[in-house]
C-alpha cells in the first residue's frame, strides 16, 4: 500500500517537468548522452550516458507533442469539445476514459497541461480531466489483479479505493480547489 501511495505521488514529477518547459532543453540531453554513450570506456559512465540519452529522447518527444497540438487551437470542433471538459464530471470522465486507453495517466496529464500552455484547454478542464486519469490508472492494476494472491487483490482494491476517495473529494471541492490552485499560483500564466 506504501508503493501504490508513493507511485501517485511520484507520477507528479513527470507533471512538473512537463509544466517546467524542460522539453526545450533536449537537444542538450540528446547530445550529451550520445556523447558520454559513445566516448566513454566506463561502463559506469556510459550507462549515465544513456540514461541521459532517453531522458532526453523523452524530452524531445514532449517538445514534438507541444508543437504538435498547436494547430488544434483553430480547429472548431476540438475546441468546442475541450470547453465541455470544464464541467468536473465531463472533464474527469475524459480523463478517465484517455488514460483507460492509453494506459498512463502522467501521459494523460502530460496532455492536459500541453493543452492549458496552448490555450486550448482551461484550468478548471485541466483539473478536472487530471481528476479523470487518477481514476483511468486504476485500470492497470485491477489487470495486475488477476488471477494474483489475496494481498496483490487487496493492495488492488485499496489503489482503487483511495483514488475513488480522491476524486470524490476533488470533485465535491472542485471549485474552492481550483480558486487554491489560483491563489497559490498568483501571478504564474499557463503558458
Amino acid at each position: 500500500m506504501g508503493i501504490v501511495l508513493g507511485a501517485n505521488i511520484g507520477t507528479t514529477l513527470s507533471s512538473q517537468l512537463v509544466a517546467m518547459d524542460i522539453a526545450k532543453y533536449s537537444p542538450i540531453f540528446l547530445l550529451l548522452g550520445f556523447l558520454l554513450l559513445f566516448i566513454s570506456k566506463s561502463k559506469q559512465l556510459s550507462n549515465t550516458g544513456r540514461v541521459i540519452l532517453y531522458f532526453g529522447v523523452l524530452f524531445f518527444g514532449l517538445f514534438t507533442m507541444e508543437n504538435a497540438v498547436e494547430p488544434l487551437k483553430d480547429e472548431p470542433l476540438f475546441s468546442e469539445w475541450m470547453k465541455k471538459t470544464e464541467d468536473p464530471l465531463t472533464g474527469a470522465f475524459v480523463g478517465a476514459v484517455v488514460t483507460l486507453i492509453i494506459q498512463s495517466s502522467s501521459a494523460t496529464v502530460g496532455m492536459a497541461i500541453i493543452l492549458c500552455k496552448k490555450g486550448i484547454l482551461s484550468l478548471l478542464g485541466g483539473v478536472a480531466v487530471m481528476l479523470g486519469a487518477e481514476l483511468g490508472t486504476c485500470s492497470d492494476t485491477l489487470i495486475a489483479t488477476i488471477k494474483g494472491t489475496r494481498p496483490a487483490l487487496k493492495t488492488g482494491i485499496f489503489h482503487v479505493s483511495f483514488n475513488l476517495l480522491s476524486i470524490c473529494l476533488g470533485l465535491i471541492l472542485f471549485y474552492p480547489f481550483v480558486e487554491l490552485v489560483k491563489i497559490i499560483s498568483i501571478g504564474a500564466s499557463l503558458e
